[in-house]
């Protein structure tokens, strides 16, 4: 089989998050297992989980982003509406 390149990208890599941030764990260690180069993007608030959870080959293969301003003040905004007013205008 051909090696891979594939690059994941998802909001959350996390087992204490569960659900679909812990299916990240999943194809990433699968992937790899298989022989694929696999890289990650990911939101910088699980970094501390991942640089205790990952070897530190596997954390070298994971980028991590950063909230920019607008998305913080947007947040913040977010949080004056009922949930799901905030689900509908503000989690897009």
């Amino acid at each position: 089989m051909k090696m891979l390149r594939i690059l994941i990208v998802a909001e959350n890599m996390s087992k204490k998050m569960g659900g679909e941030a812990g299916k990240i764990f999943k194809y990433f260690r699968k992937f790899r297992a298989m022989g694929h180069s696999v890289w990650i993007v990911c939101h910088h608030r699980v970094r501390e989980e991942l640089r205790n959870e990952l070897t530190s080959d596997e954390f070298q293969s994971i980028q991590f982003t950063n909230d920019t301003s607008t998305q913080i003040f947007l947040w913040k905004i977010s949080q004056l509406f009922p949930e799901r007013i905030q689900d509908l205008f503000f989690n897009l």
